[in-house]
C-alpha cells in the first residue's frame, strides 16, 4: 500500500514543506517506487508510490486539476463503465468529431 500524507494549516498559513516531509519521511518504506508533493497556500499533499499493478506505474500523484488536487490509494472496478456512466453527455459538434 502506498503511503499518503497531508498538512492543512486552518488560520490560512501557507504550509511550509518541512512538516509534510516529515510525515512522508516516516511513511518513506511504504513508497519504494517514488515520491511527489503538491501544495498550494495552506493545504499540501504528499505521496509514496507503491505500483501494485502494471497500470499504477503509469500514474502521477497528487493529481491536480485547475484549482483541485487529490492523492488515492485505491482500486475502482468496472472504470471505463464508471467513466462512461459518469462523463457528460458529448455536444452535438463532440459526438460529430468523435464518430469522424
Amino acid at each position: 500500500m502506498s503511503g499518503i500524507a497531508g498538512v492543512f494549516h486552518f488560520d490560512g498559513q501557507p504550509a511550509a514543506p518541512q512538516p509534510l516531509d516529515a510525515v512522508l519521511a516516516r511513511v518513506a518504506h511504504r513508497g519504494p517506487d517514488g515520491s511527489a508533493r503538491w501544495s498550494a497556500g495552506p493545504v499540501a499533499l504528499g505521496f509514496q508510490a507503491m505500483h501494485t499493478t502494471p497500470e499504477a506505474a503509469a500514474e502521477r500523484q497528487p493529481f491536480v486539476k485547475g484549482d483541485l488536487a487529490i492523492v488515492f490509494h485505491g482500486r475502482l472496478d468496472n472504470r471505463e463503465e464508471l467513466r462512461k456512466t459518469l462523463a457528460p453527455a458529448p455536444t452535438p459538434l463532440e459526438a460529430t468529431f468523435r464518430q469522424g
